[in-house]
């Protein structure tokens, strides 16, 4: 019988960091509806990624374009999970504007193009692996797309 083993590339996605933001980010889920912050804009989104089942729900609070509370229910596979978990602490306290072009340089840092956000190096270094395959950086990129949708959705 044939042993089947991961190659170290595929492995080092799964790293003890990974690993422990997949399980917070399966615990935060969405905000109770009754804790909603007075005064501020609620967006909510859903988006998925149809090749690998990937899908994320969105709920953010904000107020004068910035990002106060952030909430999600995720479904996916461990990079997805991580990436969702980081995205919520690099979102909160973020404008939009300040987001898109943090997300942007995420884009090019992915595609081999930049480093990582400056802002956002230590929080994203433990994705770095992901860099050299481009079928898994929709993985990385689906929470923070969950994020640009809501903020162009109507509540």
């Amino acid at each position: 019988m044939a042993t089947i083993t991961a190659q170290p590339a595929q492995a080092d996605f799964y790293n003890s960091r990974i690993k422990a933001l997949a399980a917070t980010a399966r615990q935060t889920g969405l905000p109770d509806r009754d804790s909603l912050l007075d005064g501020a804009e609620r967006r909510r989104a859903s988006i998925d990624n149809p090749l690998c089942g990937d899908q994320i729900e969105v709920e953010i609070w904000s107020r004068n374009g910035r990002i106060i509370e952030l909430g999600f229910d995720i479904r996916g596979c461990l990079l997805a999970e991580a990436s969702a978990a980081v995205m919520r602490q690099l979102a909160i306290g973020q404008t939009y504007t300040e987001l898109d072009q943090r997300i942007e340089q995420l884009e090019a840092f992915l595609d081999g193009e930049q480093p990582l956000p400056p802002a956002w190096a230590t929080a994203l270094d433990c994705f770095t692996p992901v860099q050299a395959h481009p079928g898994r950086h929709d993985c990385l990129l689906l929470p923070f797309l969950a994020i640009q949708m809501a903020r162009a959705a109507q509540t």
